[in-house]
């Protein structure tokens, strides 16, 4: 399990008028989990790494605009080398 702090939030709007600005809308603190996996493949004289996961985030974060609940999440996808 994770648990992830908030350290800034900022509010972007786009469209014909754009801006950016300070906000505190959402909740300060979330926790989730990690699902992923990885694989190695050999690759010359070492070997070739891509892993990926998804993080949802499990806390609700609060109200934003019309949606009742905001929740986070990320898609991570890393490749490396390895020798």
């Amino acid at each position: 399990m994770i648990r992830r702090f908030e350290v800034a939030e900022r509010l972007k709007t786009t469209g014909s008028q754009e801006a950016t600005e300070d906000s505190e809308i959402l909740k300060n603190t979330d926790y989730g989990v990690v699902l992923g996996a990885g694989l190695e493949l050999d690759a010359g004289p070492g070997r070739w790494i891509l892993q990926g996961r998804y993080e949802p985030g499990l806390a609700d974060l609060g109200s934003f605009y019309t949606s009742n609940q905001v929740h986070s999440g990320a898609w991570v996808l890393t490749t490396g080398f390895r020798y």
